[in-house]
């Protein structure tokens, strides 16, 4: 190895020729390595253009000419190796700083990991899709609501971010559900809670998503059929029987009765029906059943198909509301309290005013705040793996509440209650 003296700002080799360790440096040990890298990359390339010439001893004129000579060559020389010099420590500069900026991005941690000075990672994201039948039918507005509640609830409960995605068609439309399940499907949510409006129109689509590790549920109206995992509402047979037991016992067991029945192919309501035509059946022989009525399940169609109806059958004496459609709207029904006798499903605030005026006798209150709470919980539940939370069984009923004139106060604070 030549003892040439070595350019400037370049670190001088040791005995051995080894190059000398690179500074230490205190913010991050992995730069010390890049740093050493790059200095024993490019210290050959910069001591490699700094050769000194060697020539024997000469004298007299021929030692002058030498002189002249080696000034010329040296110069030359020393211009070219400046050049070269200066070029080989910008490079080096540069090979440095891509250095450090590779190391730093190394060792930057991933957004899911604890930052270097022990943050706590951010928590860990459920989506949860709802798919009701109609926006524009306020039990499932109510149901939303219930979905959002439990998602703040139990997200703080169980140190997760809980997100409610609704997807329900503005009217009942059974493609656009099936839609908008391949839509959740698609995104990855953690599970799907659906009110089916036409089950054979959503099995497909449900049992889909369950093939690509999607767990589904159904609330209010059921896809038995499907592949999903359990349902979550109130026993509709066991409420049509409700519904007509109240109806006749206010008739005193006799007269004329309409069904009032929303959607024909609503699983769910198919089931009333037939309940309330068994019942009376068995229970009411003096009952006759004048008709089915199907509408669209809007409060305005509703309405207008009970006046309809008692308009074309004014020997109606009672009405089996197995949804309480008409009784979201802003107008009375077509008979004056007390002539004509009805016990329908639901009870909202809009709908108590049929209470106290005397227009419905009983409305069973089927707990529709409880259908979204109760999905967001079963579905996060499963997500989490908390088994203790989920239902015994296929089978998740809740059990209707009965509101008359005697308990309408107090039934109104527990909607208080729930913010409704």
């Amino acid at each position: 190895m030549s003892d040439a003296p070595m350019p400037p700002g370049l670190p001088k080799r040791g005995a051995g020729g080894e190059l000398p360790a690179p500074p230490r440096s205190v913010a991050n040990p992995n730069i010390e390595i890049c740093l050493s890298l790059a200095l024993h990359a490019i210290a050959p390339l910069a001591v490699g253009t700094y050769r000194p010439s060697i020539r024997p001893a000469a004298s007299g004129e021929a030692a002058r000419a030498s002189q002249q000579e080696d000034g010329l060559v040296t110069d030359r020389r020393s211009s070219v190796q400046s050049e070269t010099v200066r070029w080989t420590l910008i490079a080096a500069a540069a090979l440095i700083l891509a250095a450090l900026a590779g190391c730093e991005r190394e060792v930057t941690p991933p957004a899911s990991q604890p930052a270097a000075g022990g943050d706590t990672p951010a928590a860990r994201t459920i989506q949860i899709g709802l798919v009701a039948k109609s926006n524009n039918n306020a039990v499932f507005q109510a149901a939303r609501r219930g979905g959002e509640a439990a998602a703040t609830e139990l997200g703080k409960k169980w140190g997760v971010k809980v997100e409610v995605l609704w997807r329900t068609p503005d009217a009942e439309n059974a493609q656009e559900q099936a839609n908008n399940i391949e839509a959740l499907t698609r995104a990855g949510v953690q599970g799907i809670s659906i009110s089916c409006s036409d089950a054979s129109m959503v099995t497909k689509s449900i049992d889909d998503a369950v093939a690509r590790g999607i767990p589904v549920m159904c609330f209010d109206s059921d896809a038995a059929e499907s592949k999903r995992f359990c349902f979550h509402g109130v026993d509709d047979i066991a409420l049509g029987r409700m519904v007509m037991m109240e109806l006749g016992q206010v008739m005193g067991g006799t007269g004329n009765v309409a069904i009032l029945a929303g959607n024909p192919s609503a699983p769910n309501l198919i089931r009333r029906v037939q309940a309330v035509k068994d019942c009376a059946a068995e229970k009411f022989p003096e009952i006759k059943i004048v008709g089915v009525f199907n509408h669209e399940e809007t409060a305005a169609a509703a309405m207008n198909k009970v006046e309809s109806v008692m308009r074309a059958n004014p020997e109606i004496t009672g009405w089996a509301m197995i949804g309480g459609w008409p009784l979201f709207s802003d107008k009375d029904l077509p008979w004056e309290a007390g002539k004509v006798r009805c016990v329908a499903v639901d009870a909202l605030r809009s709908q108590l005013r049929f209470l106290r005026n005397g227009q419905a006798d009983v409305l069973l209150a089927q707990q529709v705040f409880r259908w979204g709470h109760r999905s967001v919980e079963i579905l996060l539940a499963k997500a989490l793996g908390k088994s203790d939370v989920l239902p015994a069984g296929v089978q998740d009923f809740s059990e209707p509440i009965r509101v008359s004139r005697e308990n309408v106060d107090e039934y109104e604070k527990r909607l208080d209650a729930w913010g409704m």
